[in-house]
């Protein structure tokens, strides 16, 4: 029973770890920009 006790605050804490660095990283957005150097009728 002990090591399921410490097992479950091993959980607990890599949980808060895992949320936690997803919380205080910024996010990452891609911008994407297509140009096409032929007219209409050929692209």
């Amino acid at each position: 029973m002990k090591y399921l006790k410490y097992l479950l605050y091993i959980v607990i804490i890599l949980a808060l770890v895992f949320f936690g660095k997803g919380f205080f990283t910024p996010t990452i957005s891609y911008e994407n920009e297509i140009t096409v150097n032929k007219p209409a009728n050929e692209a």
